[in-house]
C-alpha cells in the first residue's frame, strides 16, 4: 500500500504516489500548473485506487448542495428597506447641510437657530442608518436560515 496525494484542476484530477522521490517536485509543478490539493494521505494500491477512495469520500463530504431560498419575499423586502435607509440617510445629510447654511440670522450666526435648523436633518440622518441596520439584521437572518438548512442536508448526507 502506498500514499497518494490527490490534486484537482478543473474536472481533472491526478493522484500522486508520496514515496517516490520526485513526488515533491512532481506535486509542486502541478500546483504551479493551477492543480489544488484535494485529498491528502490516500493509502491504495495504485493510483486509480486513489482516486476513486478520493470519489467515495468527497461524494459525501464536498457535494454541492442546488439550493433556492425558500426567503425570497423576505430577501426583497430587504433589499427594498435597504434602498429607502440609504435614500433617508442622504436626504438626510442635505438637509443637515441646508440646516447649517441657514444658521446665520440677521445679527450674525445664532447657535441655537442652528441646532434648531440641523437637528430634523441629523434625525432623518439618522433614521436612515438604523433602516439600513435593520434590513442587513433581516438579511443576516435570512442566510443564517438558508445556511441552518443546508448544514443539515450535509449533515444528513454523511449519515447515509
Amino acid at each position: 500500500m502506498n500514499s497518494y496525494v490527490v490534486l484537482k484542476k478543473g474536472a481533472t484530477k491526478v493522484a500522486v504516489d508520496i514515496v517516490i522521490e520526485t513526488a515533491g517536485e512532481e506535486i509542486r509543478g502541478l500546483q504551479s500548473d493551477g492543480f489544488e490539493i484535494v485529498a491528502d494521505n490516500i493509502q491504495a494500491e495504485n493510483s486509480q485506487e486513489a482516486l476513486a477512495k478520493t470519489e467515495e469520500v468527497n461524494g459525501v463530504t464536498n457535494s454541492e448542495v442546488d439550493y433556492q431560498s425558500k426567503y425570497k419575499t423576505a430577501q426583497f423586502v430587504s433589499t427594498l428597506i435597504s434602498f429607502f435607509g440609504w435614500l433617508t440617510f442622504a436626504v438626510g445629510i442635505l438637509l443637515t447641510i441646508a440646516g447649517l447654511g441657514s444658521g446665520s440670522g440677521r445679527y450674525g450666526f445664532d447657535i441655537w437657530q442652528a441646532i434648531a435648523l440641523v437637528t430634523p436633518g441629523f434625525t432623518t440622518l439618522v433614521s436612515g442608518l438604523f433602516l439600513v441596520a435593520t434590513s442587513q439584521v433581516m438579511k443576516a437572518t435570512v442566510d443564517n436560515a438558508d445556511h441552518s438548512f443546508q448544514i443539515l442536508v450535509k449533515i444528513n448526507q454523511q449519515k447515509n
